[in-house]
């Protein structure tokens, strides 16, 4: 089941400390629920332990820009590029980071790209919806929450982004159901 993503990690762990994988599945789980320090604990574990895995680097990137420390994620993208530039979490990674410095045309091309290498990467989509509301394209940015839905039907960062989205456009009970299954969704992962 998709909600025991944290036990499974967790127990994984416990067999095998220092397993990269189960430190970035912890880290993104960690993540996901708006437990920053300790995702980038457990990032930080896993990238120490294998500091030339791109993904590793790009999951960090990811991490730190929860944590608006776009610099220091800059600089694991940077890393991560060196290593393999083909990699779509790197992608989307950038794409954010673009975002954040206030460049939605490039933030585009690099969330396409990462949609593009991974179809099924919802967080890809849900950089792309970003990036398209800041375009000013709301149906369009409709569509990714729609496609990064269906991908990941359990994640609450979809419900999130629905939320954000309705308050932006001052739909208020928009905002307030799809906050209400985000809650329902996050209860669940716990």
């Amino acid at each position: 089941q998709p909600f025991k993503a944290l036990d499974t990690a967790q127990s994984a762990l416990d067999v095998e400390p220092d397993r990269t994988d189960s430190l970035a599945l912890l880290s993104e789980v960690r993540l996901e629920r708006g437990a920053d320090r300790e995702a980038l604990d457990a990032i930080n574990r896993a990238s120490a332990l294998d500091p030339q895995n791109a993904a590793l680097l790009a999951r960090r990137a990811n991490v730190l820009l929860s944590q608006n420390r776009t610099d220091e994620a800059r600089a694991d993208i940077d890393r991560a590029l060196a290593i393999d530039p083909s990699l779509s979490i790197l992608r989307a990674a950038r794409a954010e980071y673009y975002m954040r410095k206030g460049q939605p045309d490039t933030a585009l091309e690099e969330g396409l790209a990462a949609s593009a290498d991974n179809p099924a990467y919802s967080r890809a989509l849900l950089q792309l919806s970003e990036t398209f509301y800041a375009l000013g394209q709301p149906a369009v940015a409709l569509q990714q929450l729609d496609a990064a839905d269906r991908l990941d039907p359990m994640s609450p960062l979809t419900p999130l982004a629905r939320a954000a989205s309705a308050l932006y456009y001052y739909r208020a009970d928009e905002a307030i159901s799809a906050s209400r299954e985000a809650m329902q969704i996050g209860r669940a992962h716990v």
